[in-house]
This record gives C-alpha cells, structure tokens and sequence, in this order.
C-alpha cells in the first residue's frame, strides 16, 4: 500500500494506491478529499497518474458532493436507530400491507458503508444503515419503501419502478 497526494482543481486529494491481483483499475471514495485506487502490480505509476488524471472532474465532483452530506463521525447505536427508523417501517408497511404476502419483516440496523438498506424476500428480513437517522425523514421513507417493493420486485425492473412510483410518485426526487 502507498500513499501520496494529487492536485487537481485547486484541490489535494490523498490517494491510497493498492496493488492487486486483478485486471482493472478501481478508483473509489474513501472520504472528503481521499479516495482509493486499486491497481493490477503491472501498472506503472505514470500509468496510474495518467488514470487519475483521466478521472480528475469526477473526483471533484463526488468530493464536492459529500462536502455537503453528514461524515461518519458518531457511532449510531441500534436503539437509536430503531427509535427513530422504525416508525417509518410501520408507516411503509400499513401502505402496503394488502399487496405483501407475508408479515412485518424483521428489521435489523447495521452501518453499512455503501449500502442503505438490504431486502432478504426468503428469509423475511430488511436490513438499513443506521447512518440514515442522519438523514431527514424523506430519504428514510424511500429507502424503507424501496426495500419493502422489493419483496414485490427483487430486481430494478420496470415494475419495480412501477410500483415505486405508485406508492411514492416523488420517489426519483429523493
């Protein structure tokens, strides 16, 4: 692993560079103002350079977006989480119950880093980031709602947007 810095737009990034068994190159966002490349050993770091540089307004603009979004600074406990998450999962369900085959899922809390939610149709089960008590009550209610369709629509198809769209006609908005 190394680390190094990068200038682009009046911005430093720190770049943690990851060598791998792969093919590709990765680059990801870490946080505000670092992201992580992961690159196959036979890449040369001119190559790399050339790479980060061809990625250098999309950095920019993903840092800039999370500039604005709550950071990972407290640990969200499962209570809280549920205290405040778990109203909506009553308000989703009541909206849908007569369409669900089955009963309330079990509902679990976790932070997840890249994901919002989790919808496990066979075992009856969501699973939602507890960061989204960070978030306004909006966001929470797609979330929940879209993880409830998916017991309807396991894919991204149409009638899951369909469907997303009858319960929640703002939902692309949010």
């Amino acid at each position: 692993m190394e680390i190094f810095t990068i200038d682009f737009n009046l911005n430093t990034f720190e770049i943690t560079l990851k060598r791998k068994k792969i093919k590709n190159i990765y680059l990801r966002f870490a946080s505000i103002d670092k992201f992580t490349i992961s690159a196959p050993h036979y890449v040369s770091k001119k190559a790399i350079l050339a790479f980060l540089q061809s990625k250098a307004e999309w950095m920019y603009a993903v840092n800039n977006k999370q500039m604005g979004k709550p950071q990972d600074v407290v640990d969200i406990s499962t209570q809280t989480a549920h205290d405040i998450i778990y109203p909506v999962v009553l308000e989703i369900f009541a909206l849908l119950s007569q369409v669900l085959q089955n009963d309330l899922p079990v509902i679990k809390y976790r932070q997840m880093k890249s994901l919002w939610g989790v919808c496990y149709p066979i075992k009856n089960k969501i699973t939602l980031n507890s960061k989204l008590v960070l978030y306004p009550k909006e966001l929470i209610e797609y979330v929940v709602l879209h993880e409830f369709v998916h017991f309807l629509h396991p894919d991204h198809q149409a009638g899951f947007h369909q469907t997303m769209s009858e319960y929640m006609p703002d939902y692309k908005q949010r």
